[in-house]
C-alpha cells in the first residue's frame, strides 16, 4: 500500500493552465486527469528507477545492434520497405537519439521494478512533466520533501545542444511536426521551448500535411508567397510504422533523404526496432540477468501458469492489451486499433496500490540518461490513456 505517501495537493488551476496553453488536459474528458493528491518517493527508489533505465537502455540498445546485424525483421513486425533504413539507422545513427520514456512497474517500497514497455518514438506526458510536476512541487513545497527529479527540460535542454555539438556543419534549424492532435502540439511545444535554450535559431511547428519533402534537397516549409525554410534537423510526434504502414512512398522519399544526410530525422529510424513489442522477447533473451526485464515470449505456451499479459507488436495507449491469470478468458482487456497486429507475451507485473484500488507506475523519461519521472494511477489492471496523473516529490 502506498497510502502513507499521499498527501493532499491542488490540481493545476484553470488559470495556470490557461496561461501554459494546456487547457486541453484539464477539459472535457480530461477533466479529472490530474489527482488531487501528490505522491513520496524515496532518494534510493529515485535512484533505483534511474538506474533501471539506464541498464534497460542499453540492454535495448544492444539487442537492436545484434537484430539488425541478424536482419531478423519478421519478429518486430517493421515491413520491409522500412527495412533498409532501419539497418542504415542501426549503424550510423546510434547517437541520434532524443527523447523515449519507459513504463515501468513496482519500484515503490519493496515492489520490484519491472520495465513494461519503452516508448521510444513519439513518447507523450512531456507537458505534465516538465510544466505541472513542477508547478505542483512550487505548490507543495512548504508542506513536504524537495523537488522532483532532474527536470524534464533541463534533459531535453542539453541533449539539444549536444546533438548540435554532433553536428556542427548543419543549421540550427528545426521543424517539429505533428499529425494535429492536441495533445501531439502540447508535447511538441515542450520540445520547441527546449530546442530554443539549446541554441535553436529557427524552429517551427506545422502539421505533417504543410511539409514539402523534396527528394532531392531536403525538407521544407512554405512561409510566404515564393518564401520556403529549409530544416536540417525535424522531429515527427508520429510514429516510424506510420510512414512504414500507411505512407510508403513517404517512407522511401525519407529513406532517400535520410542516406544521403539531407536531413536528420530525430528519434532516428532504428527507434523503430525499441518500439515494437517484438523487441521484448529479443532483449529478454539477449539479457537474461537484467532484473528489471520480464520474461517475454512470442507464444503463450512459454507461460504455463497462464498468467501473462498479451500486447500488439505496435500498440500504444494499453489498446488491445488483455491480461490473464490462468484462465482462458481474460482478466482484463481493452479494445483498440491494433487487433490486426501480431501479439507478444510478457510475464505479469506487481504495482504498488492504495486503499482504494488504484495501482501505480512510473515512467522514467531518456535523453542520453534517465533525466525525469512522471507517475500515473488507475483503478483498473490495465494502465491507459484514463489514467490520472500524480505529482511526485522527493522525501
Amino acid at each position: 500500500m502506498v497510502d502513507n505517501r499521499l498527501f493532499p495537493a491542488p490540481v493545476p488551476s484553470s488559470r495556470f493552465m490557461r496561461r501554459e496553453g494546456m487547457e486541453w488536459l484539464s477539459m472535457g474528458e480530461n477533466e479529472d486527469y490530474f489527482a488531487d493528491e501528490i505522491i513520496g518517493i524515496s532518494e534510493s527508489e529515485q535512484r533505483a528507477w534511474a538506474q533501471a533505465g539506464q541498464h534497460c537502455f542499453e540492454a535495448l540498445k544492444n539487442t537492436a545492434q545484434r537484430i539488425a546485424r541478424d536482419q531478423n525483421w519478421r519478429d518486430l513486425g517493421i515491413p520491409h520497405i522500412a527495412q533498409r533504413l532501419v539497418k542504415y539507422s542501426v549503424e550510423n545513427e546510434l547517437d541520434d537519439f532524443l527523447v523515449g520514456r519507459f513504463d515501468f512497474a513496482g519500484g515503490f517500497g519493496d515492489y520490484p521494478i519491472k520495465m513494461l514497455e519503452f516508448n521510444a518514438d513519439t513518447c507523450s506526458l512531456m507537458p505534465e512533466t516538465a510544466h505541472v510536476q513542477r508547478h505542483l512541487w512550487v505548490e507543495m513545497r512548504k508542506k513536504k520533501g524537495s523537488g522532483p527529479f532532474d527536470p524534464l527540460l533541463v534533459g531535453l535542454t542539453r541533449r539539444f545542444q549536444r546533438l548540435l555539438q554532433q553536428y556542427p556543419d548543419k543549421e540550427p534549424t528545426l521543424l517539429l511536426s505533428t499529425l494535429g492532435y492536441e495533445e501531439d502540439w502540447l508535447n511538441v511545444e515542450v520540445l520547441a521551448e527546449a530546442a530554443k535554450a539549446a541554441g535553436f535559431q529557427q524552429v517551427h511547428k506545422v502539421a505533417l500535411e504543410a511539409v514539402i519533402f523534396d527528394p532531392e534537397n531536403g525538407i521544407f516549409i512554405e512561409v510566404g508567397p515564393d518564401r520556403f525554410i529549409q530544416f536540417d534537423f525535424w522531429y515527427k510526434m508520429i510514429p516510424w510504422e506510420f510512414f512504414a504502414y500507411e505512407e510508403p512512398e513517404l517512407m522511401d522519399i525519407l529513406t532517400d533523404l535520410v542516406m544521403e544526410d539531407k536531413v536528420k530525422i530525430i528519434n532516428p529510424a532504428w527507434t523503430m526496432i525499441m518500439q515494437s513489442k517484438g523487441v521484448l522477447p529479443h532483449v529478454f533473451k539477449d539479457h537474461p540477468q537484467e532484473p528489471a526485464l520480464l520474461k517475454a515470449s512470442f507464444s503463450y505456451t512459454d507461460f504455463p501458469d497462464g498468467r501473462y499479459a498479451r500486447k500488439p507488436l505496435f500498440g500504444r495507449t494499453g489498446e488491445n492489451v488483455a491480461l490473464f491469470d490462468g484462465n482462458a478468458r481474460p482478466m482484463a482487456e481493452n479494445d483498440g486499433d491494433y487487433s490486426n497486429m501480431p501479439p507478444v507475451f510478457q510475464d505479469l507485473a506487481s504495482f504498488a496500490v492504495d486503499e482504494e484500488g488504484y495501482r501505480y507506475q512510473a515512467s522514467v523519461f531518456y535523453c542520453d540518461h534517465p533525466c525525469a519521472i512522471g507517475i500515473r494511477r488507475q483503478d483498473a489492471l490495465i494502465i491507459d490513456d484514463d489514467a490520472e496523473f500524480v505529482g511526485h516529490t522527493v522525501l
